[in-house]
């Protein structure tokens, strides 16, 4: 415990017949003063020079904190222990893109908390849940590569003259099925659809649903349009087989009553609004096993002679919460039991960027169209201070409302004799957009400890009338520390200062250090300190 001194001494020296020094030096050493201090600075170019840092800038946090205590022992060589510098520096701090991939431990630690739904990220709502998982400190500007499992989603695509002409139908532009003709097979139909496909989507991930319309000639001499769904392995793809079915009013309605006994809230639900609520946590909560149960009601009812192994493709709406809704494709199978039970999710893995505004989602993503609009000739800019520029001023139209301090992440293509693509952060400033800086401004306390100066991160707190009022000293405003009153023990006092650090600063990390003034009556009224630092959950003296 240290208390908050301050001496004035003077030193009187009298002459005498020997050396007056001899007296000097004898009263110097005796006192042995400890000389300390407290600035803050910014480094010059000078100060840059003498580090030999020819581009006026640190290239990480690390290079300054080893670096920077040379500096201040060259600047305050008197000073001693308890000094600090706050040292304001240029770091070079270009956007990083970390990369990662999702692992089966992350979907299983995501299930076991209900933050999603199956092992998939397969909306923004599962890669925020995953993200504050994974890193809720990020900070705001932050951008990572994932790469995750997602639903596979179908893409409607339809034939058009060149993919007939590609496998040999471009005569009719149609796959004749008449008995007896070549197409009549559907096998040979699936085989060219997927030569189509495979030259028209060389890129397409393991999994991926194609839902292929097409024109077919048929034994009554007309031309119809029929659909296949495939899906891609990795070299073929196979026809999927089901059959597609969207709940409906009348099918929620028959659900609620019927499931009205078991699930009174979230069958009242459904019935009154359509929606199945999918919060986890709320009383109306639709589990998948209950989604399973209803699902079972509404086919049991509308196929009565589905026969066992036939599959269904069932979609029905989600309500998310905020006025958010997901449709929900569940493929469900009939089994030996009668009963319908869930096919395994179909998924692909994806990758992706994503940055950290208000919330993690994938950049603002130039097209060519706003490069056309930017005046560009190509769809890439050649200059990066240009490119700043014009997208500062494209951004006005595209976010029309923005307020001051919101954040945009922009994706674009620079070329420098190939084709990057580049990320800045802009932040509108009530009036215009801001590309952020690859070299910023940081600042690092420094404290010298006796013998060397190192990073400390000491933040000097004084405590309130409110931090008085919260532990029971509102009265007075302080501490007792008389023998035998409640404050005697520094044991007592630094209970008192956990209890307000912790209320006040709930958020610190392990290693977050504080030196708290306070008042006590000790007989008189004195200001004392207590320098703390959190460790496990709880702050204990340095």
């Amino acid at each position: 415990m240290k208390k908050l001194v301050y001496l004035f001494m003077a030193l009187g020296l009298m002459l005498t017949s020997c050396d007056p020094m001899d007296d000097i030096y004898e009263a110097i050493d005796a006192q042995e003063e400890i000389i300390s201090g407290e600035v803050s600075i910014t480094l010059s170019d000078e100060d840059y020079e003498e580090l030999e840092l020819s581009y006026g800038n640190f290239s990480s946090i690390d290079d300054a904190k080893t670096m920077i205590p040379g500096l201040l022992t060259d600047k305050y060589p008197v000073w001693g222990e308890g000094s600090l510098v706050n040292v304001t520096f240029n770091l070079y701090d270009p956007i990083y893109v970390e990369s990662y991939t999702v692992t089966s431990a992350d979907y299983e630690a995501l299930l076991d908390a209900g933050d999603i739904q199956g092992a998939h990220l397969s909306n923004n709502n599962a890669i925020n849940a995953f993200m504050a998982y994974k890193d809720s400190q990020a900070e705001q500007g932050s951008y990572i590569e994932l790469t995750y499992n997602k639903l596979a989603e179908k893409i409607s695509y339809t034939l058009t003259d060149d993919d007939y002409a590609s496998v040999g139908n471009g005569s009719y532009d149609n796959f004749d099925i008449r008995t007896g003709k070549n197409e009549e097979d559907i096998e040979v139909r699936r085989e060219k659809i997927e030569t189509i496909l495979l030259a028209n989507f060389p890129d397409t991930p393991i999994n991926q649903q194609y839902l292929v319309s097409y024109q077919a000639f048929n034994n009554s001499y007309k031309t119809v349009t029929l659909e296949m769904l495939v899906q891609f392995d990795g070299t073929n793809y196979n026809m999927v087989s089901g059959t597609e079915y969207t709940l409906n009013g009348d099918d929620t309605d028959l659900i609620g009553a019927e499931l009205l006994e078991t699930y009174p809230g979230p069958a009242g639900n459904l019935a009154s609004y359509g929606s199945f609520e999918r919060r986890s946590g709320h009383d109306n909560y639709w589990s998948d096993d209950m989604l399973l149960e209803a699902i079972d009601i509404a086919l049991q009812n509308n196929f009565p002679t589905a026969a066992t192994g036939d599959k269904y493709s069932v979609q029905l709406e989600a309500y998310l919460g905020s006025g958010t809704y997901e449709t929900l494709t569940i493929l469900v199978e009939l089994l030996d039991s009668g009963s319908y039970g869930k096919l395994p999710d179909t998924l692909i893995e994806e990758t992706n960027v994503f940055a950290l505004t208000d919330k993690w989602d994938v950049p603002f993503t130039l097209t060519a169209d706003d490069y056309t609009a930017m005046g560009q000739s190509y769809p890439n800019f050649s200059d990066e201070e240009l490119a700043w520029y014009r997208i500062a001023i494209y951004l006005e139209s595209a976010f029309p409302y923005a307020e001051a301090e919101d954040m945009t992440a922009v994706s674009y293509d620079l070329y420098s004799g190939s084709v990057e693509t580049e990320y800045v952060n802009f932040v509108f400033d009530g009036d215009k957009w801001i590309g952020t800086p690859s070299v910023v401004a940081k600042t690092i306390k420094f404290g010298n400890d006796g013998s060397m100066w190192v990073p400390d991160n000491t933040i000097k707190y004084t405590l309130t009338s409110a931090d008085y009022e919260l532990v029971g000293n509102g009265y007075y405003g302080n501490f007792d520390v008389r023998s035998g009153k409640a404050e005697e023990t520094e044991e007592v006092r630094l209970e008192k200062i956990n209890t307000i650090l912790l209320n006040n600063f709930p958020a610190m990390e392990e290693g977050q250090k504080y030196a708290v003034t306070y008042n006590v009556y000790s007989g008189a009224n004195e200001v004392w300190e207590m320098k703390v630092v959190l460790t496990s959950g709880e702050y204990v003296l340095q």
